[in-house]
């Protein structure tokens, strides 16, 4: 078998990335056992429902679509995911927006240490969207919502203490 030079870099960075996903879910359980962060994971809503202990861990939905299934369960039907938005997010018709709209979704993605799921209203993605970004190690969510017909070019971001900013631009 002859391995031509052009290859070799796409099988390192497929095998650097496996790799990075294979040992990312225990960083990130081994941060969350770290002292002062057991009772944030302890006290998390989503420790209570059967389905959670059943639920595979985050980490396992980068890459995947949110409507994408793991382990028979999609993103925004994960039990962290519904605990934190409903944790986060105050406001009733967002709440709904964000969960019952359908339309493109971009690959769930970590970027500074959270795992980021964006979505979009069919047809209208630029003036509807959102992100769904949860810190693995504690759960803490942070929500952007766009709806450029109520705000304009500003978004309203959810806040893991229950705030909420208005920030310009849109939740990409």
């Amino acid at each position: 078998m002859t391995i031509k030079p052009e290859n070799l870099a796409h099988k390192f960075w497929l095998g650097a990335a496996m790799l990075f996903l294979a040992a990312a879910p225990s960083a990130a359980l081994a941060d969350a056992s770290a002292p002062g962060k057991e009772s944030a994971r302890a006290s998390s809503p989503s420790q209570s429902s059967t389905n959670a202990q059943t639920a595979p861990t985050l980490i396992r939905y980068v890459g995947q679509y949110p409507f994408d299934a793991v382990n028979g369960i999609s993103w925004n039907a994960h039990p962290t995911v519904k605990a934190a938005l409903n944790a986060t997010v105050k406001d009733r018709a967002i709440l709904k927006a964000i969960t019952t709209t359908i339309g493109p979704s971009a690959p769930i993605e970590i970027a500074d240490g959270t795992i980021i799921a964006w979505s979009c209203q069919q047809h209208n993605c630029g003036d509807h969207q959102w992100s769904i970004r949860i810190n693995p190690a504690t759960d803490a969510a942070t929500i952007c919502y766009h709806n450029a017909e109520k705000t304009g070019s500003a978004s309203r971001w959810f806040l893991p203490d229950g705030t909420e900013e208005t920030r310009p631009g849109s939740c990409q």
